[in-house]
């Protein structure tokens, strides 16, 4: 059977059948939800880490708070180890040794 092409072929033989995604729905009601309760309570995050907001909770804070909330811990901990640089110690140490391997590893294939 040839391709199908709207300009030649006003009434195709085949139905293309497309699954609609709802991913992003879910995604967005838990974030919707986190927001009111954090706005609920005012649970500002990020005005408890940085010193210098500490005393004001931001709608900005709220939301990030929410959306760490909706992620769960993953986000939470890809957010402050990968976004924010906040690492411990030994996860430093960590991502050390690793680019010394990398390099290490293409200066022996070179």
């Amino acid at each position: 059977m040839p391709d199908f092409d709207a300009a030649t072929d006003p009434a195709p033989d085949r139905i293309v059948y497309a699954e609609p995604r709802f991913g992003t729905t879910k995604e967005l009601i838990t974030v919707s939800l986190s927001f009111a309760v954090c706005c609920y309570w005012a649970i500002d995050v990020f005005s408890f880490i940085m010193p210098v907001m500490h005393e004001k909770v931001t709608l900005f804070g709220e939301f990030l708070t929410a959306m760490i909330i909706a992620g769960g811990s993953k986000g939470a901990i890809k957010l402050f180890s990968d976004w924010m640089n906040f690492k411990s110690s030994a996860q430093t140490e960590i991502d050390t040794f690793r680019e010394r391997q990398r390099i290490k590893s293409k200066k022996a294939k070179a």
